[in-house]
């Protein structure tokens, strides 16, 4: 089963600061396409609405310079419309901003019939809006939330969204850099988001590099926490199946998937355990949320389900063991230990 797509499709995973269904989840691609086709990458530089500091003070100590790169993206690019921050441990913050293409891109995100009222958000945010469930000033005009983490501030023509999705930051925390962002909105700081541009790039270079991934626990391992598989191991770069022997009595062989995703992995591990945790809610099942335990090799982990979810490096591990949940923490800790 592949739970991000199952939280995404049970949610309307765009609010409003009425806390409405804004559209499918298409709506953050939607957005990045205005933002980009509003105005030249080179016009404007996102870096030069915050002061580092300002990041490092909810983000922890940074690892360089603010660099720029595409929506979306982590990989430096030189005329990137979104500026971002990383810690020494690959936490991250970006940020993005358009100047001038804004109202264009609020009009794709309020799909017709389904924001009613929205206009008469200034200024504030209703609770409900974001998962923590706070109420808080702004200096918008109009604010949105795409998933857990990506609050997106309008303020005339322009548009100001931080996502905090790959930090530990909280809500209150990212509202507070979106404020000062739409302040400098006219008086730029100086800032130049190509200056860390090649320091970001060796910090790419130096991280864990993406490889097959039945090559981080092989069959032998495998077999050692499991018993024997049925089959060797198959996979891709993307994931790796191992089919466990059908034991006496079953009717059918175990199946344990072990996924990782290679970059962006504490923005997917926050998503993921948030979205989660709200469908728990709508069918009234308490989901276990974002924790450290139990002990292991990673800097955080969580059980979904049937699910074991761990990040180290900004690399996502998930392990799904199906009838075999004892194993999940094995399987993804020889996997993290091969970073």
């Amino acid at each position: 089963m592949n739970w991000r797509i199952f939280t995404l499709l049970m949610t309307g995973w765009v609010v409003t600061g009425c806390g409405r269904s804004a559209g499918p989840p298409s709506a953050k691609a939607d957005r990045a396409m205005a933002s980009q086709s509003s105005a030249p990458a080179a016009a404007t530089d996102p870096c030069t609405l915050l002061d580092p500091k300002e990041v490092e003070a909810v983000l922890g100590p940074l690892a360089g310079p603010p660099f720029r790169t595409r929506l979306n993206e982590a990989t430096p690019a030189e005329e990137g419309e979104s500026c971002r921050y990383e810690s020494t441990d690959l936490h991250s913050i970006a940020l993005e901003a358009d100047w001038t293409g804004g109202t264009m891109t609020l009009k794709m995100m309020s799909l017709p019939g389904k924001l009613a009222g929205a206009a008469k958000m200034k200024g504030s945010m209703p609770k409900g809006l974001l998962p923590e469930d706070v109420s808080i000033a702004g200096e918008w005009d109009e604010v949105r939330v795409i998933g857990c983490c990506n609050l997106n501030a309008f303020l005339g023509d322009a548009m100001v969204g931080v996502d905090f999705s790959g930090s530990r930051a909280s809500a209150e925390q990212a509202v507070g850099l979106v404020n000062k962002a739409l302040l400098r909105l006219d008086k730029r700081i100086a800032v130049d988001g190509s200056a860390g541009l090649a320091a970001a790039q060796q910090r790419m270079a130096a991280r864990p590099k993406k490889r097959k991934v039945c090559e981080l626990v092989t069959r032998a391992e495998a077999e050692a926490i499991g018993g024997p598989l049925a089959e060797e191991p198959t996979g891709d770069n993307a994931e790796c199946q191992y089919r466990y022997a059908v034991k006496p009595g079953a009717r059918t062989n175990d199946v344990v998937v072990l996924k990782v995703r290679w970059i962006q992995g504490f923005g997917t591990f926050r998503e993921d355990i948030t979205m989660s945790q709200s469908v728990g809610a709508s069918l009234g099942v308490a989901f276990k949320g974002i924790d450290t335990s139990p002990p292991g090799p990673w800097d955080q982990a969580s059980v979904v389900m049937n699910s074991f979810y761990a990040v180290k490096k900004d690399v996502l591990v998930t392990v799904e063991a199906g009838l075999r949940p004892d194993m999940s923490a094995k399987i993804a800790t020889k996997a993290i230990e091969k970073l």
